[in-house]
């Protein structure tokens, strides 16, 4: 094992697996975020596409509104009295008819609208210049943003400790370049292109420093660059599931809603015969709340990226511990892993929370 040990370096080798596994992680997070974006834009299917549908669906209702209308005139000829009661006469069948008619022509129309002001609120970031405060900020960028923040946590280059052991920026290099300009290309092109190209580069090379203690001094071998890529990797894959999550929640709100839209005549001929928790009531609850609850995500979502931007400043600025006590380095990084994990586990189970804090 120590011969195998002195042919390969197993720290470095790991390093570089976790480099190439951070470049796919990490550039899957700002997808990911991308695609939640262009998915909460979606309209499966066009009113052309649903008017076939309706067409055949309304044939079969108005078999049944036949039937509905003829079974009352039977009951107005057996029990004259019913003509003029209130809630039955034939007064508020005929109503009750036409009101239903009219439901089932404008239902494509009023769909149209709602997808027209959904795609209006996105396309102008409504919900981004509320909460985050930006004005025509890029949707996209603030993914690949994200994605940049929460590598850097992991990926870094420790300025305090090159600057104790007497070296200035310039003269910690990395294949020829200052490392700390290598880690900052890596962060700023993960921010901008949502691709970590370099960063292969100077990940292993190590310098000889001096480490002092109470007790002794000693010598040994520091890489250049700190790189926690287990972490780096865990949290990443931790960020991607749960952003995975929201989009496939998205997309069946996608199927929630075509399938409302598509079956709509059926609980709107239960207005017929209205019923306090009737079909028709039922139905308009559910195309309601699915349609909101794009808006709630975004809204939410968009809450955890200014929490974690402000907790990114106080982590950088060393003001994140504030009232704890003297804490290490490594544990001001759990710290603030360990909150921006539960920040996006509140933007996944957040739709319980509403629905026990707000009236049904």
């Amino acid at each position: 094992m120590q011969f195998l040990a002195g042919l390969v370096d197993v720290d470095a080798t790991l390093r570089s697996l976790w480099a190439s596994l951070c470049q796919l992680i990490y550039k899957l997070i700002a997808f990911l975020y991308e695609l939640f974006i262009n998915l909460a834009s979606v309209k499966l299917l066009t009113n052309s596409d649903i008017k076939p549908i309706y067409q055949r669906v309304t044939m079969i209702l108005a078999i049944i509104m036949v039937f509905y209308v003829t079974l009352e005139v039977v009951k107005y000829v057996v029990q004259p009295d019913k003509m003029t009661d209130k809630e039955k006469g034939a007064t508020n069948v005929v109503r009750n008819m036409i009101i239903v008619v009219i439901m089932i022509a404008f239902v494509p129309t009023i769909f149209g609208w709602a997808y027209d002001l959904q795609n209006s609120l996105i396309k102008n970031q409504v919900f981004s210049k509320m909460i985050l405060g930006r004005q025509n900020n890029d949707m996209e960028n603030v993914g690949k943003g994200f994605s940049a923040q929460m590598f850097s946590l992991f990926y870094r280059y420790d300025d305090e400790f090159w600057e104790s052991q007497g070296k200035s920026e310039e003269e910690v290099t990395c294949d020829g370049t200052s490392c700390a300009k290598v880690v900052q290309l890596n962060i700023s092109t993960l921010a901008s292109d949502g691709e970590l190209p370099y960063i292969h580069m100077g990940l292993n090379e190590k310098e000889d420093v001096t480490i002092s203690s109470i007790s002794n001094a000693k010598k040994q071998e520091v890489r250049k660059i700190t790189f926690d890529g287990l972490f780096a990797v865990v949290v990443g894959i931790f960020i991607s599931y749960v952003l995975l999550m929201y989009c496939v929640d998205v997309g069946v709100r996608i199927a929630q809603l075509l399938f409302l839209q598509v079956v709509a005549p059926i609980p709107i001929i239960g207005y017929l015969a209205p019923k306090k928790d009737g079909m028709f009531q039922k139905w308009i609850k559910q195309c309601v709340t699915t349609y909101l609850d794009l808006f709630i995500r975004l809204a939410i979502i968009c809450f955890v990226l200014l929490i974690v931007e402000i907790l990114g400043d106080a982590y950088h600025s060393h003001t994140l511990v504030n009232g704890v006590g003297n804490v290490s380095g490594t544990m001001r990084t759990f710290m603030y892993i360990a909150i921006v994990m539960g920040l996006l586990l509140f933007a996944k189970k957040k739709k319980k929370m509403l629905q026990e804090l707000f009236p049904k």
